[in-house]
């Protein structure tokens, strides 16, 4: 994944499945449906028939939803205070359910 060797380049060892973890934690479900309905409205979805808030032309769910480095950052301060990547998944999961 792009975002997981850019960091490496930068010293920053993740993963790129923790990449796509913390992208889908960090999009709301608020900010999901937003995009949706945009996406839905926009005449290069009805052209292309793009689905689901993908812009024309993505061929992948991650390819439409970016994380900044700022946000990577943030969340590699939280996975080393938790102590590892699993116990950060872990936590989001348990968050994620109280949420739910």
């Amino acid at each position: 994944m792009e975002v997981a060797a850019e960091l490496g380049k930068k010293g920053i060892d993740v993963t790129p499945a923790f990449v796509s973890t913390v992208k889908s934690t960090t999009m709301g479900k608020s900010a999901k449906k937003s995009a949706r309905k945009s996406a839905a409205k926009s005449p290069a979805a009805k052209k292309t028939g793009a689905k689901r808030g993908r812009p024309a032309g993505s061929t992948s769910k991650a390819a439409s939803n970016e994380v900044s480095l700022d946000s990577l950052l943030q969340v590699k301060k939280i996975v080393e205070e938790m102590g590892s990547v699993q116990d950060a998944k872990n936590a989001l999961t348990a968050l994620e359910k109280l949420m739910g």
